[in-house]
């Protein structure tokens, strides 16, 4: 083990949950109601620190028709969920990134907080207008730093927000101007409020994230596909990704009673790709990935449906210890 890159910790964690839910159908009126209890205790058998806590997280869903065929509707929900860290984030082992930079998880790190509510106005079963917020206490986000011993090294390491709210409002809606051309619209408006510290003035950013896909049918079985996909700039902890959009196209040709499909196409028809900025306390860093997966490519295909037997349905068990696997698999990012 080299000095510097070694770190042992005995950690051991136990999560007991209980949960009740009641739903009730009264008229136009549809609710559905839970609780989640959940008492943790997460023993550090290196500093021998025990530490126990009792949460409750509830939820209510709650749908109301407006007229008796049902075409115009609300629905409005509200949840308390919480996010934990994973395991490689609480992990103070660095990990050189390149000559310049390495990562460094935060072990004193804390689970977020999230109250998420919204309101959804629903016509014809395919149009609808969403209106929410998603509230967080101790959100967890990457920052980047300077290395105190060498300022010309930098570091990124993770950090709790001690407040970032969310307030949005989503429109989703699918259009068919003519019998051979179909137009969907999903649209993302965000209001982004972050206090970093509980000192600190809250900062305001407005975002936008977007995509459509329009198809044109064509004669011979032939349909042609465009599909945009785009976010305007987005702000986490001290850094930043540049606005992104790309689109795409894509040629289909159906054959043998539509049982084979052969399609051509190409992704990220401008080349597009990612760019990142990190400031730092004496100079700021500037970052373009370049990735040839994720660059301009070419896409030829071809599908074929063989007759189809009689398909069983699976039964469907709840797995809650994915989530908690996935923080001891995922890695940093």
């Amino acid at each position: 083990m080299v000095d510097g890159y070694q770190h042992g910790l005995k950690y051991k964690e136990q999560i007991y949950a209980g949960y009740f839910t009641y739903s009730h159908q009264w008229k136009r009126l549809s609710i559905k109601a839970g609780l989640r209890a959940e008492h943790v205790r997460t023993d550090n058998l290196t500093s021998h620190v025990v530490t126990k806590k009792l949460d409750w997280f509830p939820s209510v869903q709650v749908t109301y028709s407006l007229n008796r065929l049902q075409t115009w509707m609300l629905a409005g929900e509200y949840a308390r969920y919480i996010e934990r860290p994973h395991f490689a984030a609480l992990s103070p082992n660095p990990i050189q990134l390149s000559e310049y930079a390495y990562q460094v998880g935060n072990p004193q790190l804390r689970p977020t907080y999230i109250h998420r509510f919204n309101m959804t106005l629903i016509y014809d079963y395919r149009y609808t207008l969403t209106m929410g917020g998603n509230l967080h206490t101790d959100l967890i986000r990457e920052f980047s730093k300077q290395d105190a011993a060498n300022p010309e090294i930098s570091y990124i390491t993770y950090e709790n927000h001690y407040r970032e709210n969310h307030w949005f409002v989503a429109l989703s809606t699918p259009f068919q101007p003519f019998y051979w051309w179909r137009l969907s619209l999903n649209l993302i408006g965000v209001r982004q409020d972050i206090r970093t510290y509980r000192d600190s003035k809250m900062q305001s950013h407005y975002l936008f994230f977007g995509n459509a896909l329009s198809s044109f049918s064509l004669p011979f079985d032939i349909t042609m596909e465009f599909r945009y996909e785009g976010n305007s700039r987005l702000y986490s902890g001290n850094s930043e990704v540049a606005p992104m959009h790309q689109v795409h196209f894509q040629f289909r040709k159906r054959l043998l009673d539509d049982r084979m499909v052969i399609t051509l196409g190409m992704n990220n028809l401008f080349n597009r790709m990612a760019s990142y900025s990190g400031h730092l306390e004496n100079y700021s860093q500037h970052t373009r990935i370049s990735i040839p997966s994720s660059g301009r490519r070419f896409q030829v295909g071809i599908s074929y449906r063989f007759q189809q037997g009689k398909k069983f349905r699976q039964k469907s068990v709840e797995k809650t210890i994915g989530g908690e696997r996935n923080r001891l698999t995922r890695e940093f990012k």
